[in-house]
């Protein structure tokens, strides 16, 4: 218990105990006893007026989770004296009752804003606790230690903390339809208030006055609108005490005096003749009133509801809570049930034993279990029925705890124990405790038992003892299919490929038939081992035994097949079933994904859907990465409608392939909606909305959901590490790149290839080259080209043409081929270097000498080149010569270069060109208009941003990123709201002047509308880059590097403006556009005024 809830609150007067469903009708409140807190659970009671918990040290008990209250370990317990008005020696409630000791104690409540604790509350420690079943069949997993009187006495804790209760409570108690677990709150004093709302209207009803119950006044009953001829008098209070109708939450059902109950039952009856229904009769049945009826066609909403009328108000109960559903099987094992117990034969072993069996089987191993607990000595055919009920019914924690008791009750163990109790550790994954069975196993000589030496095996190979498992196999005298296919399959799982075949082939010499689970085997064997050859000698094998039409093996292999991309084997394989089950298609839209063959897979769905077979979370899956990969939006929202259609939108991993998929199709409202409303959420869940929004372009976004991730304690994997750096990169946040660094090295993922290549990445984007040149000479020599073009582009992007071509030159020393990524890194690096000549040269032996098909991105590339030389002639020669017809990125490299160079003929044929091509490309229309605004012709600038405003088209507005502190800050063009403008205004003002005192004479050229020169002037200091430079350099200790990263290409005069700057702060700054990196020191720029 913390201490926040050991010290008292004096200033808390709002308690509000948890109220928790117990079984299906009662209700409990947690509290803690004690200085030294004890948790309990008590039975909400209103009809009692006492409150008293079982006690350590009882004569007579009840059974109870979590051990009695141990009065002894409390400090502030004390006895109360027999002479204490509230001393009450016996407290018995309908033929149950309880014994002990008065005594009074520190209570501890949940309230509003913590807990609240009070001292010298009088309650009872029960010793002699006789027929206590609060309400059920009381089994090892009861929960609820005593009663929680809420009476209106003098005992009641209600009269007790009077001075907080003002002896007012309410509670609004969960129904038992919703799901386990649920609670809700006792509420006291004025807390105590009951508000409805549009959908819930609030009613009430006077309890009768000065009676130690709470009594109100019954008028009648309905069964449905018809009002039943009940005498009123039947429910009148008498002088005596007698009769009465009270409310008690201490009971799970109502209970009517013969008066009324005749009257509802002889109606009721009639009610339901209307469907043929007639009363079980001469059959032992648990209620006085119970019909034998087909529970699947039973429509609650025709069924009659009970409206019990009190002054003022109208109770309603519906249908569902008026009946109770009993399956037949269950009436008739209760039937016999209480026919062995009425003839006194209840201590036959081998009829209980029957009966545990049958209870476990239809589920209800409470009954099982109360059955066992009825022998102090119970024989081992009964302890291995009741252990083998709880595998049955999945109840692991219970069969070894039911084992280790037979074991420290010297209870005989054989080989059925043991078997049972292995696989409850595997169902726990529980490895130490298997061992534990396994030396009992051995030390009871029972581990040559075939049965329980497969399970012996199968619980070896599935922790990995493979070896141990061989020997264990080895020794075994006899060995049936399933023990060769244990451990057939244990070699399968370990990637032992060929001593699984090997044991085949000695298990066909002993003489013993292959099961079907023995071919699965062979061909899982084969998928891991991507042998095709070997899994069609396995298929061969499969109709050689007469295996052709069983499902598990062709579905078997109709996934070895998917897997090895051999589409058509596996269609065939699928076709020829005569009978399918669902892991049948699952296996085949799944096939169907991995191969790219998303449009079949939806198709084999329809035809799923058509034929009548209901598809689970598997299918969705496979169909859901389907869409994902090819973006298919619609058909995503298609399958998400049926996913929650069919009630599968709370499964986990379906709700993380929904993220994963709107994400993938760039819907990021649609999966933050699905990821918010998500209960549980695990890494792969956050991962995938969070590379959603790295790869989306909401990098500040990705961060802030990595810092909840980090505070809700999910620990991040290396994707999540990925994603982050990758947001980094965008966002140019060093400092977070390389906290990110950190712990990726912390967690030992530093130095996979996947995360070095995202690093370099980064480092380069964060205008950190050496860096990432360090990150990338740190392991030894990879292999995996995806790194080494990293860092030619990272060499490209800072202008370093010469390094990356001495990157690639020792790639190809490596013997590492180049592919086409590699070629447009090389090209790009040659055209932001001018090194024309060296990237034309490339270009030539990408074919030549690498057989590498020049594909229209390595085409742009040359056509940048050449543009950006200013060698346009030769560019739109080259353009003319390509053997395909140009697309829209070699067109918008000839523009770019037109706009560079003011060729505005060419420009305005190579627009014209590339609007025929994408009408609706905003970035074409701001080139041509930035083209015409530098010939002054203002008319046609016009007529084309009206054009774009027409067609819903707007240009990118443009914003530079700084990093200051541990925050990324964002400034837009003319950012006049920012909070710092003033102080950044002022400070822009004091460097202009600086600047034009050295020689600064603005470019007013780069501001293309028409407007005067002041004007100009004015709209070049408002540029995104000025205002973070001058925010940068306010905020930033002297001397440090400024980093800024801009989304669109630096303007001429902004480019000229920053050398100045450099110069006169004495500061390196190193801007990012949209093309490359521009390292400012002292007056110079690192792309030599070429870019």
């Amino acid at each position: 218990m913390n201490s926040t809830m050991e010290k008292t609150e004096q200033g808390i007067e709002t308690l509000r105990p948890w109220i928790v469903m117990a079984w299906t009708s009662l209700y409990m409140a947690q509290m803690f006893i004690g200085s030294e807190p004890y948790t309990t659970y008590l039975l909400v009671d209103t009809g009692s007026d006492d409150t008293w918990i079982q006690a350590d040290g009882c004569t007579i008990c009840f059974p109870l989770l979590g051990g009695n209250f141990n009065y002894l370990e409390s400090k502030t317990y004390r006895t109360v004296s027999c002479d204490h008005p509230l001393c009450v020696p016996k407290i018995c409630h309908e033929g149950s009752s309880t014994r002990g000791i008065v005594s009074a104690d520190n209570f501890t409540f949940p309230a509003n804003g913590g807990f609240a604790s009070y001292q010298n509350v009088v309650f009872g420690c029960g010793f002699d606790n006789r027929n206590i079943v609060f309400g059920g069949n009381i089994g090892p997993n009861n929960v609820i230690a005593g009663i929680f009187g809420l009476g209106s006495g003098r005992r009641s804790i209600l009269r007790q903390l009077g001075n907080v209760t003002n002896l007012r409570f309410s509670y609004c108690l969960p129904s038992w339809r919703t799901p386990q677990g649920t609670y809700t709150y006792l509420h006291f004093g004025p807390d105590a208030q009951i508000r409805g709302d549009a959908q819930r209207i609030v009613q009430t009803t006077p309890m009768l006055p000065g009676i130690p119950r709470y009594y109100v006044n019954m008028l009648g009953i309905s069964i449905d609108a018809a009002r039943l001829p009940i005498d009123q008098t039947v429910f009148k209070l008498n002088h005596d005490g007698t009769g009465g109708f009270a409310f008690d939450s201490g009971s799970g059902q109502s209970f009517l005096v013969p008066g009324a109950y005749n009257v509802v039952k002889g109606e009721m009856m009639k009610n339901l003749q209307r469907y043929g229904w007639n009363p079980i009769e001469g059959e032992k049945v648990p209620y006085d009133l119970c019909y034998k009826v087909n529970i699947s066609v039973v429509n609650h909403t025709a069924l009659p509801s009970m409206t019990f009328h009190f002054v003022g108000a109208e109770l309603v109960v519906d249908s569902k809570s008026v009946f109770q559903e009993l399956s037949k099987s269950l009436i008739k094992v209760k039937s016999i049930h209480t026919q062995i117990i009425t003839n006194s034969i209840s201590s036959d072993q081998i009829l209980a034993t029957k009966l545990v069996r049958t209870y476990c089987d239809l589920g209800h191993v409470g009954y099982a279990r109360h059955v066992f607990d009825q022998f102090s000595q119970p024989e081992k055919i009964l302890c291995n029925a009741m252990v083998g009920g709880y595998v049955r019914n999945e109840r692991y924690n219970e069969t070894l705890e039911l084992f280790k008791m037979m074991g420290s009750c010297n209870l005989e163990i054989d080989s059925y124990t043991c078997n049972f109790a292995l696989r409850a550790c595997m169902g726990l994954l529980d490895y130490g405790m298997g061992r534990e069975v396994i030396r009992t196993a051995v030390e009871n000589g029972l581990e040559n038992n075939r049965f329980l030496g497969s399970s012996i095996v199968n619980f070896l190979v599935k922790f990995g003892s493979i070896d141990e498992a061989r020997r264990i196999f080895d020794a075994m005298p006899e060995r049936d299919v399933v023990c060769w296919n244990s451990m057939i399959g244990g070699y399968v799982q370990a990637c032992h490929f060929n001593e699984a075949f090997d044991l085949f082939f000695d298990m066909r010499c002993w003489g013993t038939r292959p099961s079907p689970v023995t071919i699965a085997c062979l061909i899982q064997a084969c998928t891991e081992k991507k042998n095709l050859q070997l899994g069609k000698c396995v298929h061969g094998c499969v109709f050689g035994l007469g295996m052709g039409d069983d499902v598990l093996v062709v579905t078997s292999l109709v996934d070895m097949y998917s897997k090895m991309g051999n589409v058509r084997s596996a269609q065939l394989a699928f076709v020829s079933m005569p009978t399918r089950n669902l892991v049948s298609w699952n296996a085949m839209m799944s096939g169907f994904v991995q191969n790219g063959l998303v449009r079949e897979a939806l198709d084999l769905f329809h035809r799923l859907v058509s034929s009548g077979v209901a598809f689970d979370s598997g299918t969705m899956i496979s169909l859901l990465l389907g869409c994902a990969q090819t973006a298919d939006l619609d058909g995503g929202k298609i399958l998400h409608g049926c996913i929650y259609r069919k009630g599968f939108n709370s499964n986990l991993i379906l709700s993380t392939a929904i993220v994963d998929l709107y994400s993938k199709c760039g819907a990021l409202k649609q999966a933050s909606f699905v990821f918010d409303r998500m209960k549980n959420r695990n890494v792969i869940t956050w991962t995938a909305m969070l590379v959603g929004l790295a790869q989306n372009g909401h990098a500040k976004d990705a961060l802030k959901l990595f810092s909840q991730m980090q505070e809700e304690g999910v620990a991040a994997n290396s994707v999540t590490l990925v994603s982050l750096i990758h947001s980094c990169a965008h966002l140019g946040s060093l400092k977070k790149g390389r906290s990110v660094h950190a712990c990726l090295i912390r967690r030992g993922f530093a130095f996979d290839v996947v995360n070095m290549t995202a690093l370099i990445d980064m480092y380069a984007k964060c205008g950190k080259i050496n860096s990432a040149e360090r990150v990338f000479g740190s392991g030894s020599v990879c292999s995996d080209v995806i790194l080494w073009n990293s860092m030619i582009t990272g060499y490209g992007m800072h202008g370093q043409g010469h390094q990356a071509v001495v990157v690639y030159r020792k790639m190809i020393e490596e013997g590492l081929k180049p592919n086409q990524t590699t070629f447009v890194a090389l090209l790009t690096a040659c055209s932001h270097s001018g090194l024309v000549e060296d990237g034309i040269t490339l270009f030539h032996g990408m074919e030549r000498d690498h057989n590498i098909m020049p594909t229209e991105k390595h085409y742009a590339c040359v056509v940048d080149l050449l543009s950006r030389a200013g060698r346009l002639e030769e560019a739109v020669a080259f353009v003319k010569q390509m053997p395909f017809e140009p697309g829209s990125a070699v067109l918008e490299a000839l523009l770019s270069g037109c706009r560079t160079h003011k060729n505005i003929d060419m420009g305005i044929q190579t627009a014209d060109r590339l609007l025929h091509i994408d009408s609706m490309n905003p970035g074409i229309y701001v080139v041509l208009s930035n083209i015409y605004a530098e010939a002054r012709r203002w008319d046609t600038v016009n007529y084309i941003r009206g054009l774009m405003r027409t067609r819903g088209l707007k240009k990118t507005p443009g914003y530079s990123l700084i990093e200051v502190g541990n925050q990324v800050y964002t400034f837009f063009a003319g950012d006049y709201f920012h909070p710092k403008w003033a102080d950044v205004y002022q400070f822009l003002e004091s460097l202009r002047i600086e600047v034009e005192a050295s020689g600064y004479v603005a470019e007013t050229g780069c501001v293309l509308r028409d407007v005067d020169e002041a004007m100009k002037v004015k709209l070049l200091w408002g540029h995104s880059e000025r205002i973070a430079i001058a925010f940068g350099l306010l905020n930033t200790p002297a001397g440090s590097l400024i980093r800024i990263t801009k989304n669109l290409r630096v303007c001429i005069d902004c480019h000229v403006v920053t050398k100045y700057i450099s110069k006169i702060v004495k500061r390196e700054i190193i801007v990012r556009d949209a093309n490359r990196f521009h390292h400012f020191v002292d007056g110079k720029c690192s792309c030599s005024d070429y870019w």
